[in-house]
């Protein structure tokens, strides 16, 4: 599945995100949390994606299947033909259910994500706060792009609220990915946050 949302309309959504910066090559001396977080975030962001690689092959999986039913009823002919197409449209409307059922579990994902990234990056400015770098324009950004990050998922719940009410597979799994692709676009904000602390 693709999660890819045009950004224009992620801005539209959120007009206070903007494109995420890299996560640094070294953890700076001057920044003595930057070390601590680095860790923790990277096995964090592997545990995420183990968790989407593993969402990914369960929708890979039964594409393949109506792929292979595709292609027994090009050679089919009568009756074989017509059950083959029957199952193909049993196997359509799985599709449908399975993207729905992992567009929703990104949901979850990402929201898990957002607590913890929230909570290392608040956790990293309160010790600084203790310091010499006590209002720092990191630590003014790293609040910056929380709010802005809440924003973006507020937005993206109201979309998968919408999608609940939605009756049309497609137009359900759109919205629903729409939201996936938002919420995405705030993580990033957030680590790179984290990343500068």
């Amino acid at each position: 599945l693709s999660w890819a949302l045009p950004s224009s309309r992620v801005a539209r959504a959120s007009p206070t995100l903007s494109a995420a910066s890299s996560w640094p090559a070294t953890a700076s001396a001057t920044w003595p949390c930057r070390g601590a977080l680095l860790l923790p975030r990277l096995r964090s962001c592997a545990v995420t994606h183990m968790r989407r690689v593993s969402l990914q092959r369960t929708s890979n999986k039964v594409e393949q299947k109506l792929a292979a039913l595709k292609l027994d009823a090009d050679g089919a002919e009568g009756a074989k033909k017509e059950k083959i197409e029957g199952q193909i449209e049993k196997q359509e409307d799985k599709i449908a259910d399975k993207e729905i059922e992992i567009s929703q579990k990104f949901g979850d994902i990402h929201k898990t994500e957002k607590d913890k990234l929230i909570q290392d990056i608040t956790d990293a400015t309160t010790k600084l706060n203790g310091t010499e770098l006590a209002g720092s324009p990191e630590i003014t950004d790293a609040s910056d792009k929380i709010n802005a990050a809440n924003d973006a998922f507020d937005v993206a719940d109201k979309l998968r609220t919408d999608a609940e009410g939605v009756e049309d597979k497609g137009q359900k799994n759109e919205m629903l990915k729409n939201a996936a692709a938002i919420e995405d676009a705030a993580l990033k904000q957030l680590t790179a946050a984290a990343s500068d602390l």
